[in-house]
């Protein structure tokens, strides 16, 4: 489950077709590869949320099945200079993925 803000400057001017993606992954346009790439790493914090957490309480109401610990993460990247910030929650059912065939 992913939550993104994007302040209105930082949707503005030729950064606004980041507002009409429809169905198109704002990772896309983060890490095109047109894009000039900074070797330094966006800002990121990583966290354990409980059932106590409101990101958690959040998470439950559209997953009643939910289990607790759930683990999070915020990225700060930039857009042309201007900030986007990323808010990541991994949800149970990944833990379970396997990217081998059966």
């Amino acid at each position: 489950m992913a939550h993104s803000v994007i302040p209105t400057l930082s949707s503005s001017g030729s950064n606004h077709a980041v507002l009409r993606l429809g169905t198109k992954p704002l990772g896309a346009v983060l890490f095109a590869k047109t894009r000039m790439h900074s070797k330094a790493k966006p800002p990121r914090d990583i966290a354990r949320l409980d059932k106590s957490h409101a990101l958690w309480k959040k998470c439950f109401r559209n997953y009643a099945d939910l289990s607790s610990p759930l683990w999070a993460r915020r990225t700060l990247y930039r857009l042309k200079g201007r900030p986007i910030l990323v808010n990541e929650i991994f949800l149970p059912a990944l833990l379970t993925y396997s990217t081998t065939e059966s």
